[in-house]
């Protein structure tokens, strides 16, 4: 059976400064969750009112793969679970490519460096 690789991003309702600070992520709201999943060969879209479906598709994967997704992703999920989502297993590529590089990199930076275009929107 082939493992099930789930991709993931989500967007905020909230900036750092409207909920007080960087150090108050799980307080900024998720407002739109996407998935792609290997298994399902297809994405899936989740609104506020399906965070609790977007947590368990996250935790039947066999590897969530994201940006920053630990420090923030993960962390604005907190504000809704208590479950610890860094437990999960994780590719994070801001991680990785930190680690590989010995400096951080901005995710346009890597698409303007990849496909030679910047990003067309901000997070919010």
């Amino acid at each position: 059976m082939a493992k099930n690789i789930v991709y993931f991003d989500f967007e905020t309702q909230k900036s750092a400064d409207e909920v007080g600070g960087w150090d108050k992520i799980s307080r900024m709201g998720m407002s739109i969750g996407v998935t792609y999943s290997t298994s399902r060969g297809d994405y899936k879209i989740y609104g506020e009112k399906q965070v609790d479906d977007l947590i368990r598709e996250l935790q039947r994967a066999d590897l969530v793969v994201g940006f920053n997704h630990l420090r923030f992703d993960y962390e604005v999920l907190h504000g809704y679970t208590a479950l610890d989502m860094r437990q999960l297993p994780t590719l994070d590529m801001l991680v990785d490519l930190q680690t590989q590089l010995q400096h951080r990199l901005s995710l346009d930076a890597i698409a303007t460096a990849t496909f030679g275009v910047e990003k067309i929107a901000e997070g919010m």
